[in-house]
């Protein structure tokens, strides 16, 4: 197909296209443009006519296009799909492990991207437009973070996989005879017997943790009692366990010390001491993951996420020093608000186990700083207060109300979910436009917070979790008669903040 051939296939496409979005057309007109539009993709199987076809393609059958689309690109075994929901898009990245991409379409909107960075991150989301401008922010976060593996690297891993798993299968699994004298009943109790002072041992252990590990400990009898005693780290729980056979290996589990001041070879803590896999939050069990920033892992700085409560990680990001693993109930909670450049509430970042706000700060910009959020504000709270309010987002905003502000950005608005007011407008005028930092001008009577000034600032936020706001309340002495005669006296379109300032110098003293 030449040039003049494809101008002229794309001259008639955007024909059709036209007269199917701005002409009122039969349905039998509707299908037959369907149709030829069809017969055209059929013809311009060249990738270079694909790229011009795709916008097209995309308004008859956008969930095959964006299929399409991933195919070409080489990511596609990280895609995890077309979604028009954006609910549905959130359970399926959240719930996979590994990073990946995937397309939320709206019919007004168009079409966004949203990629996992790292396993258990918040997503990352590109602003609205077609699949050309979101693969280009695509590029640019892959370029950035390096965080999703091509499918020619995914393959090369995929193999030395298969490879080890087979290396390791075939691998006979014998004992030498010197393993095996060493760990005879025999040899077990002449070492017992001879715990005794001025007595030097050398114990040749086999730790069993899946793997053979041949650990030798040399005790220097003279620095101990007679008694050999192990201890457990305060994380590691002691239990029962049933008589030990005399005739099987000798095994050491379960995280054991013997004492600071014995000289190993290794490191025991380095060899036996792991971070536990989960915490236990208020009945909830939360899974420890390191956070990938170099920074953030020589402070030892874990994420925590909800296997069995998924939707605490759709309003809420948990991190945690390991250093306070024990101890975080101790100090104060610190949740911080980010935001995103346009002023919007992503997610509520909760800081377990920081010493004081500065340190707080400290943790919030490791965290959110490969997200490109800002920080509104910091708020401190007690743990015994925010234990049974963080696993849903209505009492966690009421928790919220109870926190102490540490700071907070200059003209800050606390947030409210959507769901907690009565979005319809009470009293009807012309608003000035809104954006995102805009705030909602409430009215709280004694069941009910109904809307005074904010219906385009609402319009906006299809897609928050909450949106800030100004709040007046009914049981100061206003009424709805008192806030009609304000509006009708001020010009039009009215500016929140100056509504705001009006009702307030008239309120009743």
């Amino acid at each position: 197909m030449n040039a003049l051939q494809k101008a002229l296939l794309i001259k008639e496409l955007n024909q059709l296209i036209h007269d199917l979005e701005h002409r009122a057309l039969s349905l039998y007109e509707i299908a037959k443009s369907k149709k030829r539009i069809k017969d055209i993709f059929a013809l311009c199987d060249e990738p270079i006519f694909q790229k011009h076809i795709l916008a097209y393609k995309a308004q008859i059958e956008p969930q095959n296009a964006v299929y399409s689309f991933a195919q070409s690109t080489p990511f596609s075994q990280s895609f995890r799909g077309y979604f028009t929901e954006e609910l549905n898009l959130e359970n399926i990245l959240y719930t996979t492990p590994e990073s990946g991409w995937a397309f939320l379409h709206s019919l007004q909107e168009g079409w966004q991207i949203w990629l996992i960075p790292a396993p258990n991150r918040t997503a990352l989301i590109s602003d609205w437009g077609n699949f050309e401008e979101g693969y280009a922010w695509l590029l640019k976060m892959q370029k950035h973070y390096t965080c999703l593996l091509s499918d020619s690297e995914l393959e090369t891993q995929s193999a030395t996989l298969s490879n080890i798993l087979e290396s390791e299968i075939q691998r006979p699994t014998t004992t030498s005879s010197h393993e095996i004298a060493s760990i005879t009943p025999s040899t077990d109790q002449s070492i017992i017997e001879t715990l005794t002072p001025d007595v030097d041992v050398d114990v040749d252990v086999d730790v069993d943790v899946d793997v053979d590990v041949d650990v030798d400990v040399d005790v220097d009898v003279d620095q101990y009692t007679d008694t050999f005693e192990i201890t457990f780290p305060s994380h590691c729980e002691k239990s029962s366990a049933p008589e030990p056979d005399e005739s099987a290996p000798l095994h050491i589990s379960a995280e054991k010390q013997i004492s600071p001041e014995n000289e190993t070879s290794m490191s025991l803590e380095e060899v036996l001491v792991a971070v536990p896999e989960q915490i236990l939050l208020n009945n909830t069990y939360a899974q420890l993951h390191a956070l990938p920033q170099p920074e953030a892992q020589q402070q030892g700085l874990y994420a925590l996420s909800f296997p069995n409560a998924p939707e605490i990680s759709l309003h809420a990001d948990f991190i945690l020093p390991y250093s306070v693993l024990d101890t975080w109930p101790n100090h104060p909670v610190y949740i911080a608000e980010q935001v995103n450049a346009k002023g919007q509430l992503i997610k509520h970042l909760i800081i377990l186990g920081a010493i004081d706000p500065s340190q707080a700060l400290g943790f919030v910009k490791l965290f959110s700083t490969p997200f490109e959020y800002s920080l509104a504000s910091l708020k401190q709270i007690q743990w015994e207060t925010l234990a049974s309010a963080y696993q849903q987002i209505e009492t966690l905003f009421q928790c919220l109300e109870q926190a102490e502000t540490v700071w907070n950005t200059d003209q800050y608005h606390p947030y409210m979910p959507i769901q907690a007011i009565h979005t319809q407008k009470f009293i009807q005028f012309a608003e000035q436009e809104a954006d995102c930092r805009t705030p909602v001008l409430l009215l709280k009577e004694r069941q009910k917070i109904r809307v005074i000034h904010g219906e385009k600032r609402l319009h906006l936020a299809q897609t928050e979790i909450a949106f800030p706001y100004l709040i007046l309340h009914r049981q100061h002495g206003l009424n709805w008669q008192m806030i009609q005669s304000i509006i009708s006296n001020m010009p039009q379109p009215i500016n929140v903040h100056e509504l705001y300032q009006s009702i307030q110098q008239q309120m009743p003293k």
